[in-house]
């Protein structure tokens, strides 16, 4: 969890960096689902001026900015139109929610023809979280005590680890997985942000996927 300019990032550090590298070059209307402060859309904002964007969440209490922002519980759906986003951005999402297939069935909803989802979510594939798994019969970054700094609120525990495969599946016929990318190399002590195209050393995973 890392601050930017008093916006405070609820992600490891880099994803929101590997998320703006995907957003590059597109345009449209996006949708942060699960947009906490609004730091995702503070950095696109700046850096991104072709993309127009939105958030949701439970509840506005944290969102800052000036940026549109409707209210969202995420387990039971994104209160948005059908075909209404060009891109739809769920970063560290999935694994709070209690039903996974419906964050991808409403980002399914709201996106326009062709639009892309980006989510992203640990990855609990990597030799690292399979230690853990090892040693405490639990995923990292799905230990005790692992909750959104927030407070309490829906879905603010990390509850659903999501493998790749299982992703493929629950994707299956509305999003075609166009690429796999992570964060950093995760490994004990390590602070600094070291670049890997490794399912085994990444440590969040980034899936861009393209509505079918």
């Amino acid at each position: 969890m890392t601050k930017r300019k008093e916006f405070t990032e609820y992600a490891a550090p880099g994803v929101h960096s590997s998320v703006l590298s995907v957003l590059s070059g597109k345009n449209g209307r996006l949708l942060d689902a699960g947009c906490g402060e609004g730091a995702l859309i503070k950095r696109v904002t700046e850096s991104l001026p072709g993309i127009r964007c939105t958030g949701t969440d439970f509840t506005r209490q944290y969102f800052k900015g000036g940026s549109p922002f409707f209210v969202s519980d995420l387990n039971k759906g994104i209160a948005a139109k059908n075909a209404t986003f060009d891109i739809v951005c769920a970063v560290e999402v999935i694994e709070h929610l209690e039903n996974k297939y419906l964050l991808l069935s409403e980002a399914h909803r709201v996106l326009k023809k062709g639009g892309t989802l980006i989510l992203t979510t640990p990855n609990v594939e990597s030799v690292y979280s399979r230690l853990f798994f090892l040693f405490t019969g639990r995923f990292y970054a799905f230990l005790r005590g692992d909750t959104d700094p927030r407070g309490k609120g829906p879905g603010m525990s990390h509850t659903s680890p999501t493998l790749s495969w299982e992703l493929e599946k629950l994707a299956g016929g509305k999003f075609r997985i166009e690429r796999r990318l992570f964060n950093r190399v995760r490994l004990p002590f390590l602070r600094t942000i070291i670049p890997t195209n490794s399912p085994l050393l990444g440590e969040i995973n980034v899936f861009v996927m393209e509505k079918i």
